[in-house]
């Protein structure tokens, strides 16, 4: 599996989390994992230099 590829599986991910965070505003257990999961997006993308 190349770096751009688990990029990929971050990025839908984080959008999948996005989405659902937009339809329950008020859940701090999945407000939490979607920063969560924005973050290591963030951090792999800088590492690695992939990008969408």
């Amino acid at each position: 599996m190349t770096n751009q590829e688990i990029f990929e599986i971050l990025a839908d991910n984080e959008e999948k989390l996005f989405y659902a965070l937009c339809q329950n505003k008020e859940n701090v257990m999945l407000k939490t994992t979607h920063e969560n999961a924005q973050q290591s997006l963030e951090a792999f993308a800088f590492a690695t230099g992939c990008h969408n």
